[in-house]
Parts: C-alpha cells; structure tokens; sequence
C-alpha cells in the first residue's frame, strides 16, 4: 500500500470519528443549552460560597 493512501484512509476514519462525536454531543449540547440559567446559577453560588469562605478566613487570620 502506498503511503499516501495510507495517510488519506487515516485522515478519512479521523473524519469519521469526529462526526460521530459530534452527533453523539448534540444532545448533551442541546440540554446544557436549556438548562444553562440553572447550570449558571449553580456556578455563581458555589463562587459566592468559595469567596465568602475565603473572607472569612482572611478576617479571622488578620484578627488572630
């Protein structure tokens, strides 16, 4: 076999692979995009905690 159709069959089954991937995620894709606020909610709150957390941390570390 030539080398260069070996490289084009390669390439030809990485194309392949990816278009699967893609059609396997659209549905994935499709409920973070419906639930994002909820998704975005959750995300700013765990923020907010960590931050909180760590104020008052700093609070009681330049108290002590």
């Amino acid at each position: 076999m030539d080398e260069d159709r070996i490289v084009w069959r390669l390439n030809l089954i990485i194309v392949l692979l990816c278009g699967i991937t893609v059609f396997v995620a659209i549905p994935y894709l499709q409920f973070l995009l419906t639930h994002f606020p909820n998704f975005l909610f959750a995300v700013i709150t765990a923020l907010a905690t960590m931050g909180g957390l760590v104020l008052l941390r700093t609070y009681q570390t330049v108290r002590s």
